[in-house]
């Protein structure tokens, strides 16, 4: 099986890449934008802007799998500029609809993000042709390696619930079953006790 390595700060296409097909069938993805070149901008410019610059993530050497956090110190907005382009990228390739249903995942997430200082997993993917072996389950336990030496609780949000019990095995337990609309998939909420 493949090493894992932290992710260099210029390896944002590479992130977008991999979690374009990784979220493939994510349903709440799909719900939001409906288009693969919008998660794949998506992905990468968050990576970009944000999580490579003010947080981290690890690949794999096959780069099969990713996975993008945040640290408890992180600002956690992307800059005005880079939220325009993102916002006419997700116009030109979704509709008007696409930016209304991410912004309002968007806000619905932050409204109910917990507000005690905690590391965050913001995406964890694998390419579908690498699922199964494992990968996830490394740059897991590689991230939560950083996470427990700093002592600190993480959290996530599971859009699909068949990766709850896997999340739950690294110790992640649901602390909220949220839905942005009542047209929305629904959203797992979850906590990890510092350890």
């Amino acid at each position: 099986m493949s090493n894992t390595r932290k992710l260099q700060v210029n390896e944002h296409a590479l992130v977008g890449d991999i979690l374009k097909q990784a979220f493939f069938d994510d349903p709440v993805h799909n719900w939001a934008f409906g288009s693969k070149e919008i998660t794949e901008r998506l992905f990468s410019t968050m990576a970009k802007h944000l999580y490579l610059t003010k947080g981290f993530g690890y690949t794999t050497d096959d780069q099969n799998g990713t996975c993008l956090w945040l640290t408890p110190d992180s600002d956690r907005n992307v800059p005005i500029y880079k939220e325009i382009g993102l916002a006419s990228t997700i116009i030109k390739f979704g509709g008007l609809k696409a930016l209304y249903r991410g912004l309002t995942l968007d806000y619905t997430m932050k409204k109910h993000r917990p507000s005690i200082p905690h590391y965050y997993l913001f995406a964890l993917g694998t390419k579908p042709d690498a699922q199964g072996k494992g990968i996830g389950g490394k740059l897991m336990r590689e991230a939560l390696r950083h996470v427990d030496e700093a002592k600190m609780p993480a959290y996530l949000e599971s859009s699909k619930e068949e990766n709850v019990p896997i999340y739950r095995h690294y110790g992640f337990e649901v602390i909220d079953c949220i839905q942005p609309t009542k047209s929305s998939p629904k959203m797992w909420l979850m906590w990890r006790d510092a350890k």
